[in-house]
């Protein structure tokens, strides 16, 4: 006769993964902002105007008073490309109203909290000799995110 822990561990083998925080924010991202975002970097073919994002730093995150287990502060920077300085800065705000006070439900995740950090815009020629060129909104978000694993 099976064990209720036996039982646990084949139902926990035959059920798929939780997705990644990552994959959770891409798909909620995705179907919010109004152009392409990209995990990691731009393709080489990627067309402008779009959004890239990366992990900056991910650390544990306690709590003096009440449950802290599978917590983790998260550091997202969030690029916003765009031949348009004011497009540029107009996807900025978008992301800000997903983002900034975000609290609840995001995939298999919860966050707790998320806040922007930081703001920087940068202007990145691509011809020599002419005003073309890429603006690029880099904006950071800190993240506190409860991992599906710890959630019972």
């Amino acid at each position: 006769m099976a064990t209720i822990a036996t039982l646990r561990r084949r139902r926990a083998a035959a059920a798929e993964p939780p997705a990644t925080f990552e994959e959770d924010l891409l798909a909620y991202l995705g179907g919010s902002l109004p152009f392409p975002a990209y995990p990691g970097h731009v393709p080489q073919l990627g067309a402008v105007p779009c959004y890239s994002f990366g992990l900056v730093a991910e650390s544990p995150y306690y709590l003096l008073a009440g449950p802290s287990a599978g917590l983790t502060r998260l550091t997202y920077q969030f690029d916003c490309w765009s031949t348009d300085r004011l497009e540029a800065a107009r996807m900025q705000i978008s992301l800000r109203a997903l983002l900034h006070g975000f609290r609840g439900p995001m995939g298999s995740s919860y966050v707790s909290s998320s806040r922007l950090e930081s703001r920087v815009v940068l202007y990145e020629p691509n011809v020599p000799g002419t005003d073309q060129g890429t603006y690029h909104e880099a904006v950071e978000y800190r993240l506190i995110v409860r991992d599906p694993v710890f959630t019972f």
